[in-house]
This record gives structure tokens, C-alpha cells and sequence, in this order.
């Protein structure tokens, strides 16, 4: 409460007590302790081409965006609403979007695009979201290593002598920069996405109940921007598997 009205009290001032660096971010609440302060704006920092990826290729063009909502209390004038967005890079503000009241919307975001992305982007972005009340603070690591083709980690086993009704899987897990994405094939068709969990890096498939009709051999391709890979193939058999 105590940084709320401190902030409160600084916009009467202007926007422009604020530094350009990221230790304005000491006034501010932190990302995930947005739900204990219902009229912060809740805040989403990330990779929009990559949004699942520990470590991004270099070469490649990203945009980074950061997106502010309405906090969950307002008021009658929308106060509630975003109507700044400072992006920074290691602690240096690096883009601006709004900055005035009359900017405000419900959901705002501000992006920052970099084109063939090298080792010197490396480092730590921030972004500070701003509403009458107070503001939200989030941070994003940036690792950055060469694209690789995908490689498997973890090939399918074959699973042997099962019996109707059992249980049964395979797991493929594949490395690569980008992280690829898994693909199953049974008998050279494409298996349904929704038998499957996972699709990235690591995947799942489950069998919760064994029927003949799923006797077959099994493998999986990963694919990403650099390539693709085929792994080992696994057979699903056994004299157990009947029909009723």
C-alpha cells in the first residue's frame, strides 16, 4: 500500500521521475506478487517466436513483448487500465510505448524487435507496466547459442507380450536449438494429437488401455527451423493381445 501511494504521489510530478534504468523497478510490485496487490497490472513478458525455449538461436529475428492488463480493482475514471510500458535491457531502458493517461487500454503491449540476434543480446529484459494506481515489474533471462538440427536424446522402446487391456507407452525426447517439435507415426500414418502429451523437446505416448487394433510399429520425427530426425522405430506385439 505504502508503494502505491509513494507512486501515486510522484506521478503528480510527472513521468519524469523515472531514471532511465531498471531501479525504478524498487517502486513497483513484482510479476508474481501481482495477486496480493489487486490494483497492480498484471503483467507478461516473453519471446513471441520462441515462448517455450530456454535458449534462443542466434541468427534468428525475435520480437520481445511485453503485455499489461486491467488490475482486477479499478475505479469509475479506468484507472485500472495500462497506459505506459518502459522495456529495458540490463537495468538501460531501451523502448517506451504510451506514457501518457490518454494512452491507457484495457490490454497494451509494446514490442521490441531485433533482427539477426547475436551473442551481444545475451542478458537480462525487463518491463515496467504502469496504471494510476501503481505498476508491475517482470523480468526475462535471454540465452543464446547456435541453432542446432535436432538429435534424440530418448529413443521408443518396444513393448512386448501385452496383454488386452494393459497399459502400455513410448517416450521420445529430442535435442535441439531451436527445441523441436515431436511428431508420431504408426505404420507410416501420423498418430492423433490427442493420444499424445507433449510435442515439444519431450513426448508421450500412452496407451490406457491395449487393443489389437494398436499393434504396430512406432516412431517419431522431430523437426525445427535447422532439420529434421527420425528415431529408432518401436514395435507394439504380443501374443497376448487378443480380441473379444
Amino acid at each position: 500500500m505504502y508503494r502505491i501511494r509513494l507512486y501515486q504521489s510522484l506521478l503528480l510530478f510527472g513521468l519524469s521521475i523515472y531514471p532511465d534504468c531498471f531501479s525504478s523497478a524498487q517502486l513497483c510490485v513484482k510479476r508474481e506478487d501481482v495477486y496480493k496487490t489487486p490494483k497492480a497490472p498484471p503483467v507478461a513478458l516473453h519471446i513471441s517466436k520462441f515462448p517455450d525455449d530456454d535458449v534462443i538461436p542466434i541468427g534468428y529475428n525475435i520480437t520481445i513483448a511485453c503485455i499489461g492488463n486491467s488490475s482486477k480493482e479499478g475505479d469509475s475514471k479506468n484507472s485500472e487500465q495500462p497506459f505506459w510500458i518502459q522495456l529495458f535491457f540490463n537495468s538501460i531502458k531501451v523502448k517506451t510505448c504510451g506514457g501518457f493517461y490518454s494512452d491507457r487500454q484495457e490490454s497494451k503491449i509494446c514490442k521490441l524487435h531485433i533482427k539477426k540476434i547475436s551473442k551481444n543480446h545475451s542478458g537480462e529484459y525487463g518491463c515496467i507496466v504502469s496504471n494510476r494506481f501503481g505498476c508491475t515489474t517482470a523480468t526475462l533471462p535471454l540465452d543464446l547459442k547456435e541453432p542446432s538440427k535436432p538429435q534424440f536424446y530418448t529413443h521408443p522402446i518396444s513393448r512386448n507380450n501385452i496383454l488386452t487391456g494393459q497399459s502400455a507407452n513410448f517416450s521420445c525426447e529430442a535435442l535441439g536449438i531451436p527445441k523441436p517439435v515431436i511428431t508420431w507415426f504408426k505404420d507410416g500414418r501420423r498418430v492423433p494429437k490427442d493420444e499424445i502429451k507433449g510435442i515439444k523437446a519431450f513426448s508421450l505416448l500412452t496407451f490406457e488401455s491395449v487393443e489389437r487394433q494398436d499393434q504396430g510399429i512406432y516412431w517419431c520425427v522431430a523437426n525445427n527451423n535447422e532439420g529434421w530426425n527420425r528415431s529408432n522405430v518401436a514395435n507394439l506385439t504380443g501374443d497376448g493381445i487378443c480380441s473379444y
